[in-house]
């Protein structure tokens, strides 16, 4: 019998017999009061259990995960620069679990170092407090914000001024704080213009102002061309002046022009001074012609990072004309670059290689864009002779060639020509005939005793 049940209803429980109707009715109220029991002592136990759990939490060994290391974890979970809306609110986020998160996202100052601002939704720009707050949190890391401006065609036709005429934003470049990078992204000159002059309207010192700051800066022109023929009045002559990395990615050419050969004639008035005082200088631009390049290569005489983007279009200049030639004889004089990027280029403009001098060139980086290309131009005889013309056997190390088709043959005459190249980085790339066993066992054949270095491949 089970201890403190109904001695009288033992004989029941240790039998078959069935209980007559008052039997019946104190069995079920003994199964009422044990049900109560379980239940009462079940919701013990579960509350047991969760002291339990909140025990063992504190005894956690992720609770004595630093503050840093959470930061860390951070940073590789997020973007480099949380620039757009989304981006930001997974930051927020992840301050909401608790205060230790909080405190471990603050740490992390890279985190708050960038900006997107879209104008093409004017009325949810955000407060310049807000930004200002924002930015702030980087502390001593340079900060970076892009702007992207709606197309000046659409201000015209909703008669309002353009969107680069923003009050809020003319404030945060003139009184915001210290700024490292500014992107723009503008329909044409004509929008530069405007969110410069915007600027002159700002009370506040001039020395002090975010727009003087700026060490880096991409101007994006995605549509028209606007710029005036004459020097004085170019959109150039506003550009910040301490900037030493400049990107500049011109209009299609077909959407800049009336004749896409307009392109060919039509100078690039950037102060020389601006240009003499750049380390790095990035241009993109599908123009035909030497005339975007006279207007600058001649002038970056500190660059020491030089990209040159073909924007997946065929360059095109008249071979034959007294000024290619001239300049193919004397060529852009590089004097300082290192590294010389060609992107988005096509096999057959490679021969822009013809008219580079780069004495100290360290790093070639050769990029035909995401469908690849077939080099059939000579690819080895181009890198050759650019290296052979500019004397600078001696300084350079590293090549690399992204999405590109080529023979083992052509790929042999390349790095055996090359005999002091220290990195090499092919991705993408295919060897067409026969592969690049081939290629590699044409230098082995080719191999002798020496002291030079052997590449990292």
């Amino acid at each position: 019998m089970p201890r403190g049940g109904n001695a009288a209803l033992s004989y029941l429980l240790a039998s078959n017999a069935v209980p007559n109707p008052c039997e019946a009715t104190s069995i079920q109220a003994e199964i009422d009061s044990l049900t109560s029991q379980i239940s009462q002592l079940r919701a013990r136990l579960k509350k047991r259990e969760k002291n339990l759990r909140l025990y063992r939490t504190t005894l956690s060994p992720v609770r004595r995960v630093p503050a840093e290391i959470w930061a860390e974890i951070f940073a590789f979970v997020l973007p480099q620069k949380l620039f757009d809306q989304d981006e930001r609110e997974e930051l927020m986020d992840l301050q909401l679990v608790c205060k230790t998160w909080r405190n471990a996202a603050r740490l992390k100052h890279r985190l708050w170092s960038g900006l997107l601002i879209d104008m093409e939704d004017v009325e949810r720009f955000p407060p310049v407090e807000k930004i200002i707050e924002w930015l702030g949190r980087s502390a001593g890391v340079p900060r970076s914000l892009q702007v992207v401006l709606q197309e000046h065609e659409d201000c015209e036709e909703k008669d309002s001024p353009c969107r680069a005429h923003n009050s809020a934003l003319a404030a945060l470049l003139a009184n915001g704080g210290s700024l490292h990078d500014l992107s723009l992204v503008c329909c044409d000159p004509q929008c530069f213009q405007i969110l410069v002059d915007s600027l002159k309207a700002v009370d506040g010192p001039i020395t002090n102002r975010p727009w003087n700051s700026l060490r880096s800066l991409t101007c994006t022109f995605y549509l028209g061309w606007s710029e005036s023929p004459d020097p004085s009045k170019s959109i150039f002559m506003s550009l910040p002046p301490n900037v030493t990395s400049f990107k500049l990615h011109l209009p299609d050419k077909y959407s800049a022009f009336p004749h896409g050969s307009d392109s060919a004639t039509t100078p690039l008035n950037i102060p020389p001074g601006f240009l003499e005082q750049l380390t790095s200088f990035s241009l993109s631009s599908d123009w035909e012609g030497l005339k975007w390049l006279e207007c600058t290569l001649p002038f970056c005489g500190n660059v020491e990072d030089l990209s040159l983007d073909f924007d997946f279009s065929l360059w095109e200049y008249d071979s034959n004309g007294d000024d290619v030639q001239q300049r193919l004889r004397s060529g852009f004089i590089l004097p300082e670059v290192r590294t010389l990027s060609l992107q988005n280029v096509f096999s057959s403009s490679l021969d822009i290689l013809s008219f580079l001098k780069t004495p100290q060139l360290v790093d070639l980086d050769i990029g035909t864009g995401d469908n690849g290309e077939d080099m059939d131009c000579g690819l080895a005889e181009l890198v050759l002779k650019l290296i052979k013309r500019s004397n600078c056997e001696a300084s350079f190390r590293c090549f690399r060639l992204r999405k590109a088709w080529l023979d083992a043959e052509q790929l042999a005459d390349t790095l055996r020509g090359l005999p002091s190249l220290t990195h090499l980085t092919l991705e993408d790339v295919v060897v067409v005939e026969p592969d690049y066993s081939d290629a590699f066992e044409l230098l082995r054949e080719d191999a002798q005793p020496s002291l030079q270095p052997r590449p990292q491949i």
